[in-house]
C-alpha cells in the first residue's frame, strides 16, 4: 500500500487525494472505533471526534470529494494512528481491520509527513 499522500492546504481547508485503497484503510479504521465497546465516550477520547462527525467524514472520504476541513484530516490522522495502538497483535489487526497495521502507521505518517513538508513550503 502507498503511504505517501497528495494534499494541498488553502487557508484552513485541506485538499486531499487517497487512493482507493487507502480510502478503505480509512474506512476500516473509522468504522473499528464507531462499532467499538465503550460508546461515544471513548471514541472522541480516542479521535477527538464524535461517531457522528467520523460516519460524516467517512461519507466524504468514500465519495469523490477532496475537500477536508482540518478537523475531518485529524480525525482521519487519528484513526489511523490510534488503531494499531489499541490492536496490538499483528493477527488480530488483520482479522479485524483486513489490512497490516504497517499499513495504517504507514498512511497515518504519510498525512503528517505530506502536511509538514506543505505547511513548511509556504
Amino acid at each position: 500500500m502507498r503511504s505517501r499522500v497528495r494534499l494541498d492546504v488553502t487557508g484552513d481547508r485541506i485538499r486531499l487525494w487517497l487512493g482507493d485503497e487507502q480510502k478503505q484503510l480509512v474506512r476500516e479504521v473509522i468504522l473499528y472505533h464507531v462499532a467499538r465497546p465503550g460508546g461515544e465516550g471513548r471514541t472522541v477520547m480516542c479521535l477527538g471526534s464524535s461517531a457522528d462527525f467520523l460516519m460524516r467524514t467517512l461519507e466524504k472520504v468514500r465519495s469523490d470529494e477532496t475537500d477536508f476541513e482540518v478537523a475531518e484530516v485529524h480525525a482521519i490522522t487519528a484513526a489511523l494512528l490510534m488503531t494499531p495502538s489499541i490492536v496490538l497483535s499483528e493477527e488480530s489487526f488483520y482479522e479485524q481491520i483486513g489490512f497490516f497495521r504497517e499499513h495504517a502507521i504507514g498512511l497515518g505518517n504519510g498525512l503528517l509527513i505530506s502536511l509538514d513538508a506543505r505547511c513548511s513550503a509556504e
